[in-house]
């Protein structure tokens, strides 16, 4: 199993015509996404206009978390739908997609490969199961921490594989998993101040 941590100074921002973009994650490594030459794409964006038309994306599947703020949501001209924090959507990249609202968001694109996005409230810790085959991306707005646990076949004991990891306003792109493992996520707070719960996103991909 391959683990990679990157944070802010690793990511690239650029601006679309509703705010702007960071992209944390392609794939492949040598893709370009304004080519739309890519499979698996993670990114955060700012939605500053109060009404802004989401860019089309032919072929892609779409997956969408507000991290800060609320927005509306419309489809097409006729479904519409409100996004709170940390509610997942998923919907086409080819529907005409309208927002109302300001907010930052956290955007999950795959392209001819499976895969989803999913939301854990964390308060004390929770427990994430990562299967082979696949790979996982986690992503925390504040300060956590997480281990990994493997339980051999026919053992009721969990062994750690490895030390703990931090993860704060940066993605842990974790691959090459060859048994079933258990990321525990834990919360953790700093010395300047204090919060009860978190949430981690995890986009689970299979290309």
């Amino acid at each position: 199993m391959k683990i990679e941590i990157r944070s802010g100074d690793q990511f690239v921002t650029t601006h679309w015509s509703g705010g702007t973009t960071t992209e944390m994650f392609l794939w492949p490594p040598d893709g370009n996404y304004a080519n739309r030459e890519f499979k698996v794409r993670i990114s955060s964006a700012t939605i500053e206009e109060e009404t802004s038309i989401f860019s089309r994306l032919d072929g892609i599947q779409r997956y969408l978390s507000v991290l800060e703020g609320q927005i509306t949501l419309k489809f097409n001209d006729m479904n519409e739908l409100h996004v709170k924090p940390y509610n997942v959507i998923e919907f086409s990249g080819s529907d005409k997609t309208v927002s109302n609202g300001i907010c930052r968001d956290f955007n999950l694109m795959l392209k001819g490969c499976e895969g989803n996005l999913t939301s854990y409230k964390l308060t004390n810790s929770v427990e994430i199961e990562c299967k082979p085959g696949y790979f996982y991306i986690f992503y925390s707005e504040s300060l956590c921490y997480f281990e990994i646990m493997n339980q051999e076949s026919g053992d009721s004991d969990r062994v750690s594989l490895q030390d703990s990891y931090s993860l704060e306003k940066g993605i842990a792109i974790v691959s090459h998993v060859e048994n079933i493992e258990t990321f525990i996520f834990s919360l953790r707070n700093k010395v300047d101040y204090y919060i009860d719960h978190t949430y981690i996103l995890c986009a689970e991909i299979k290309i």
